[in-house]
């Protein structure tokens, strides 16, 4: 499914209040000013799935997205609020810019970062690690590529077997002395080569998050938006005119497929 700049989307966004689509609100996180939301992002039915937030106090210059459902509005001091949002996630986001086309891979990425039992939750850093291999650790020819989570933290080598995990990380980081006995299947979401919906990956070879999803939770031809609802739902407390500018969205997108199908 695609997703669209509102301007694109609603062809009377311009006569629409502020309120509404608020644009050109404030962004803060807890009580600090961090940047602005500058523009929301709609599916092909005219859901809102994302405001596209600038952190420019924190990073500058960066505009990443943030699901509907991790924002808080206050309308009445035109403030939208990124729970929890850390500047070790924004530093982690993939940048979005005004010309791109937001596929499912990029998706994917953001969601790594944003959902509850990603190591960001937990912890307030940037890094990947070697987290959640299948059947075993890393051999001792690989070399730590981060300072994250899971593995990472050594110089050259993994740690022995003996080893007691320096962290208490996502994956299979954080057991004591051993990994657990294979097959094994990670059960949860976060960061870090994890996450896998069936199988593990093949033993020795992890997973990239960036370029191999084949084993992934998030299937292309399968994924839902209401697999994560902790991201994408809006509530009445929290989205007031949001949402009854969503329910306009919608219908008025309903009507027009309707009239094309006539």
């Amino acid at each position: 499914m695609s997703l669209h700049k509102i301007e694109d989307f609603d062809a009377n966004y311009h006569e629409q209040n502020s309120q509404e689509h608020i644009r050109g609100f404030d962004l803060y996180s807890k009580e600090e000013k961090v940047g602005s939301a500058d523009d929301l992002l709609v599916d092909d039915d005219g859901r809102i799935r994302y405001l596209v937030i600038n952190t420019g106090i924190w990073i500058f210059g960066k505009k990443v997205l943030l699901p509907i459902g991790c924002s808080q509005v206050d309308y009445d001091t035109q403030r939208v609020y990124a729970v929890n949002l850390t500047k070790a996630q924004v530093e982690a986001l993939p940048e979005f810019t005004d010309d791109m086309t937001v596929d499912f891979d990029y998706e994917h990425r953001v969601r790594q970062v944003y959902r509850p039992s990603s190591s960001f939750s937990v912890f307030d850093s940037s890094g990947v690690g070697y987290a959640g291999y299948g059947t075993d650790p890393p051999v001792r020819t690989d070399t730590s590529t981060s300072s994250g989570v899971g593995y990472a933290g050594y110089g050259t080598d993994p740690p022995a077997r003996t080893d007691t995990a320096i962290s208490s990380g996502v994956g299979y980081a954080g057991y004591g002395t051993d990994p657990p006995a294979p097959p094994y299947v990670p059960t949860s979401y976060g960061v870090g080569y994890e996450g896998y919906e069936n199988a593990p990956p093949t033993p020795g070879r992890a997973l990239s998050p960036d370029t191999d999803h084949s084993a992934a939770v998030d299937h292309c031809d399968s994924y839902t938006y209401q697999q994560d609802p902790s991201l994408y739902e809006m509530n009445d407390q929290n989205h007031q005119w949001l949402k009854l500018y969503e329910e306009r969205l919608v219908a008025n997108r309903k009507q027009h497929n309707l009239g094309r199908s006539l």
